[in-house]
């Protein structure tokens, strides 16, 4: 099957019509390797026309003879089937379930582990995935098992990015000892890996809890800084993507070593050009978020923007267009990205989050005083079109709560400059309910500065500010939960600056002034006390708003930070 050209089709298409009219002519092992081979083959030339065997019909063969079969032999059957029904996932047979159970009985261990529990996993088996996972790779008292190569062990770090979800993975006592160990595996085979492999690695320790295969702290301080050494010695011979990602990895990790970041943003001014505009978009994200963007590479940015404005996408457009408008000579750049973000949110290309993300961007750059006023303009149309539609938009579209409280604070920044949109009361008063209709979902920290956003507005409905401070009171309260100096802050605030709760204010002043004692004496937080003060000395700025490309900062990060409330005040 790595053979190309006209020669390995014919021989491959007499191998299916064998498999398909002879079958029973081949020995166990023959057949397990036939049908492997011939779907590997499929799989990597999927041009190719030939029929694909009937295994409705070959399967019952199998599953009649598993006690015969070796592990090698079950393993390559799955990897086969996992390969087809990945083609045609609505000819999926129950047999399948039985060849997953004998592989599970057997004492071997599969040759190609990650493989095998892949095969499972694409075969919607992940209970199945995980069992054989942690039998062969753990001991009885589930310690960590043997030895891996380095390639070895980032194989299975990538195919327990894909188990963290499964019903047995609950059961969580083995697995961080495993991880810390393929990872002590990876750091001993080091020169072994590849740019690749170490890209695949700070993938997944980026994605942090969301996969699960995150080394404990002290060993991903250790871990780090090597893949990313690695990554640098390759950096110039990396494609674009490749370049984009090690810079995100940079931003989301906090590694901030000067010649990494050196080396790969001399790497993205020397070949700015040849990237496309996802690329170009990250990039210059990274780089303003790692304090690196400077007049040169801003300039350029702005040449390599309308060249590629044919080509974005609306969340590349918002994202460069908020990079280019911390420039002061930005005013070129915005005349040729601003009328495509007008044109995709005409088309509803623009989602929740961009929405966000972009009146946030007007509400900073509005207020500065940096803009000429043909931006300006432009920016105001953008916003009147976000605003129109908010209402509608908050029942239609995905918006988070980070995304909620974004917008109410890009409005607060706007009403300040005196740039609010025409329909900005409408469009706040929609945020205010859906706030309210979203307390049970609001942490803690949200909450609070929910609350305090919604006390402090000129155009607050007085009707929703008790509820809002009950629950408030109610989950301060709980036991357990522990406000942080930042949180009583802005309770305080809150119920200092709320009306319409006369009613109830007996019933939450002394939880909240409870639950503030214990923030202030208990568990103060360094560079927190000052939020103490009720004196909020800078404003939000959007690198502290977003985390990634493809995400806000927390509620509690978003309430950690204390610009938004002087600027509502």
């Amino acid at each position: 099957h790595n053979i190309q050209g006209e020669g390995a089709q014919k021989i491959f298409a007499v191998l299916d019509q064998r498999l398909q009219e002879e079958r029973n002519t081949f020995t166990l092992v023959d057949l397990c390797t036939a049908i492997l081979s011939s779907e590997i083959y499929r799989e990597r030339n999927p041009s190719n026309t030939r029929r694909t065997p009937d295994y409705t019909a070959i399967l019952p063969d199998l599953v009649a003879a598993k006690e015969r079969l070796s592990t090698p032999e079950l393993a390559d059957a799955l990897r086969a089937f996992s390969i087809a029904y990945r083609r045609q996932p609505e000819e999926r047979d129950g047999g399948i379930r039985d060849l997953a159970d004998a592989l599970l009985a057997s004492e071997e261990s599969p040759p190609q582990l990650a493989s095998s529990v892949t095969s499972l996993l694409d075969l919607d088996l992940p209970d199945h995935a995980h069992r054989l996972l942690r039998r062969h790779l753990t001991t009885t008292d589930e310690s960590p098992g043997r030895r891996h190569s380095a390639r070895e062990a980032v194989n299975l770090i990538r195919v327990m990015t894909r188990l963290h979800r499964s019903r047995e993975a609950e059961k969580r006592n083995w697995w961080q000892p495993t991880v810390d160990a393929l990872y002590l595996d990876v750091i001993a085979g080091l020169a072994h890996l590849d740019t690749a492999q170490s890209m695949h690695l700070l993938r997944a320790i980026a994605q942090g809890r969301v996969s699960r295969v995150c080394p404990s702290k002290e060993l991903k301080k250790e871990v780090i800084p090597l893949l990313m050494t690695e990554v640098l010695r390759e950096i110039r011979s990396l494609p674009p993507s490749t370049v984009a990602f090690a810079l995100r990895c940079c931003v989301k990790l906090q590694y901030w070593d000067s010649d990494f970041l050196a080396g790969a943003s001399k790497v993205f001014l020397d070949r700015m050009e040849e990237y496309p505009s996802r690329a170009l978009a990250s990039c210059l994200w990274a780089l303003t978020k790692a304090g690196l963007d400077s007049k040169e590479v801003a300039e350029k940015a702005v040449l390599c923007a309308r060249d590629r404005v044919m080509e974005m996408t609306p969340q590349d457009a918002t994202t460069i267009t908020w990079t280019i408008a911390r420039a002061r000579f930005r005013a070129d750049a915005l005349k040729y990205l601003t009328p495509m973000l007008s044109r995709a949110l005409r088309e509803e290309r623009l989602n929740a989050r961009d929405k966000a993300m972009l009146l946030w961007t007007i509400a900073e750059h509005s207020s500065d005083g940096l803009l000429e006023d043909p931006p300006l303009e432009d920016f105001s149309t953008l916003a009147e079109g976000i605003t129109r539609d908010l209402q509608a938009s908050l029942i239609s579209d995905s918006f988070t709560n980070a995304d909620i409280i974004v917008l109410l604070l890009s409005y607060s920044r706007l009403s300040q400059c005196g740039r609010s949109p025409e329909d900005a009361k409408t469009a706040i008063l929609s945020l205010h309910r859906a706030l309210y209709g979203r307390v049970n979902s609001l942490d803690l920290s949200s909450l609070c500065f929910a609350w305090f956003l919604i006390a402090v507005s000129e155009l607050s409905d007085p009707a929703l500010q008790g509820p809002i401070a009950l629950a408030t009171a109610q989950k301060m309260s709980r036991p357990g939960i522990t406000a942080s100096p930042q949180d009583a802050a802005n309770a305080i605030l809150a119920l200092q600056k709320s009306s319409g709760i006369d009613d109830i204010e007996k019933l939450i002043r002394e939880p909240l002034r409870t639950a503030c004692m214990k923030a202030i004496v208990d568990e103060p937080r360094k560079g927190r006390d000052e939020g103490m003060t009720l004196n909020f000395p800078h404003r939000y700025s959007l690198a502290e708003l977003f985390d990634d490309r493809g995400s806000f900062r927390s509620g509690e990060e978003l309430a950690a930070t204390h610009s938004g409330a002087r600027d509502a005040n």
